[in-house]
């Protein structure tokens, strides 16, 4: 399993990678994975490929440094809305008008306290063209019947939410995830991020 220190793109990729992309979608339940070097590395990479796509983007006022660094990166205006905060987040949402496409960023279970976003209700108030990233570094493996993290804990389906996730917590490994309903987010990492 070396590797000669490149990127995937380039001379970097090995068959062992493309096994773990599909045990992770196989036990996440994503019907796509994409391996990145690192957890941090994750949302930066979604970010980067879904860039322009969003008119508004709004981050918990506690998120994760690697949701905040994604943030900048989205091309749209950011609002901070109170940790947790479902009411404000719906506030911020309402004030965007009806033809926004908004995209929230959250971490899953948040480190400081452990508390768990509510991505339930988050869902109900997104329109149907937003979208959820999620970093779930400190809920995978460990939230859930079966530990497929915040998603699973919160009961919600990964139709309109992308979920992110370590190896090196739960996981006892190396490397960083992306878990998409879509193939198509795949393709766009591969083709748009410069993380990746």
């Amino acid at each position: 399993g070396l590797n000669v220190a490149a990127s995937r793109r380039t001379t970097g990729n090995h068959k062992i990678y493309t096994q773990l992309e599909t045990e992770l979608a196989r036990f996440f339940g994503a019907e796509t994975a994409v391996l990145l070097p690192d957890g941090y590395f994750a949302p930066l990479a979604v970010a980067q490929a879904l860039a322009g796509e969003f008119t508004h983007a709004f981050i918990d006022e506690l998120a994760h440094g690697a949701l905040v660094d994604a943030a900048r990166m989205l091309d749209c205006p950011v609002k901070k809305f109170k940790h947790r905060d479902a009411a404000d987040l719906a506030k911020l949402i309402a004030k965007c008008g009806r033809n926004a496409r908004p995209i929230i960023l959250t971490d899953g279970m948040f480190a400081h306290d452990g508390s768990v976003a509510p991505l339930r209700e988050y869902l109900k108030i997104l329109p149907a063209r937003g979208v959820i990233l999620v970093d779930d570094a400190h809920g995978a493996g460990v939230l859930g019947a079966t530990g497929k993290g915040s998603l699973e804990f919160s009961g919600v389906s990964r139709n309109r939410v992308i979920q992110c996730a370590t190896l090196s917590k739960a996981f006892g490994a190396y490397g960083g995830v992306v878990l998409a309903a879509r193939t198509t987010l795949r393709e766009k990492i591969l083709a748009r991020s410069w993380t990746f």
